[in-house]
């Protein structure tokens, strides 16, 4: 049978209490009392039960990670950032899938404060300030990876700067004035903050480039290979001079890609096409497409020191000051933009 702290209490001829306080340093114990404590767990091989321990020190070894979704390859490489650096510091992970459902953030919000997590890192497109309000009041150490969203005041966050990053895309696929640009995005839905924020960043992106909303036209219902090829053929027909596709998801591309090969255009020659951002069919897709890579694994690296740093503070009784961090994109461009 494994040892309980009852039986590491009687080998070392203390109280349940007193191994409690010198397993958890919660109190002050005699040099020889915690010696003797420490003598019996070694030899015993002893381990805390952590539930108990998280009850005793009203927090755990435990760092919450609130996702909108997490079978993408782009977040995976996130959460691998987010799992290393946390085991580095000794801290257990425990993922909640929120699919995108606002009521799902808040129960899991309520979920992770009866564990006793020591901190929240939260993947949102949306940020609650009513939400926000209720971890502050919590004082549960929070980080949030933004996706994008605009922030709201006195936050911790890690980010890109996406509006120079879509800039830089437009470029790409702009390089001469009397081109018209397509974006095409999944359907919209009042929910799909994801989208939504793309969209947002892009108007911002042509704002600061001085183009005309008028001259990208934003195409809505791209959600599969079969649509978007039809949306495409309708767009191009109308307008002979769409010289620039700018896709919002995988399955977008590749039926922009289609329409375009099937009907004899030639990439980047006639057209040039780009995705917003890096994904596996990028890459290997041919011809490449470009595309903007974030720093996935460092981003979810940075949100995970960043909350051991903010326990750790608070541990310490010091004063609680704001990170905001904004980490190096790279703009990858490959044979769908580059001219020969």
């Amino acid at each position: 049978m494994p040892v309980t702290i009852k039986d590491v209490a009687r080998m070392s001829g203390v109280s349940i209490s007193t191994v409690s306080r010198v397993i958890n340093d919660s109190k002050p114990v005699s040099s020889n009392i915690r010696d003797r404590v420490f003598k019996v767990i070694e030899e015993t091989g002893y381990v805390p039960n952590p539930v108990a321990r998280s009850l005793v020190m009203k927090k755990s070894q435990l760092i919450g990670v609130i996702t909108p979704g997490s079978s993408q390859y782009t977040m995976s490489e996130f959460l691998n950032g987010v799992e290393e650096i946390a085991r580095m510091y000794e801290y257990d992970t425990i993922l909640c899938n929120t699919y995108c459902e606002s009521s799902k953030e808040i129960a899991y919000v309520d979920l992770l404060k009866s564990k006793q997590v020591a901190g929240i890192i939260f993947i949102t497109q949306n940020i609650n300030e009513e939400l926000d309000k209720k971890l502050k009041k919590s004082s549960i150490p929070t980080v949030y990876y933004t996706l994008g969203t605009p922030m709201i005041p006195g936050i911790d966050y890690v980010d890109v700067d996406r509006v120079e990053a879509f800039v830089k895309l437009i470029e790409k696929v702009t390089d001469k004035d009397d081109r018209d640009i397509i974006y095409l995005r999944p359907e919209k839905k009042e929910d799909d903050y994801k989208e939504s924020s793309k969209e947002e960043i892009l108007k911002k992106a042509l704002k600061k480039k001085n183009i005309k909303l008028s001259k990208c036209k934003i195409i809505y219902g791209a959600d599969t290979v079969e649509k978007t090829y039809k949306l495409v053929e309708s767009a191009m027909k109308k307008n002979k001079n769409i010289k620039s596709i700018i896709s919002s998801i995988d399955e977008a591309t590749l039926g922009s890609l289609y329409y375009l090969q099937d009907n004899g255009k030639v990439v980047p020659d006639d057209v040039k096409v780009a995705q917003v951002y890096e994904t596996q069919i990028t890459k290997i897709i041919r011809p490449g497409i470009t595309s903007i890579s974030l720093p996935l694994y460092d981003m979810g690296a940075v949100c995970a020191r960043m909350i051991v740093k903010d326990i750790e503070n608070r541990e310490k009784s010091k004063e609680k000051k704001i990170n905001e961090m904004i980490l190096p994109y790279t703009l990858v461009e490959r044979k769908s933009t580059l001219n020969n």
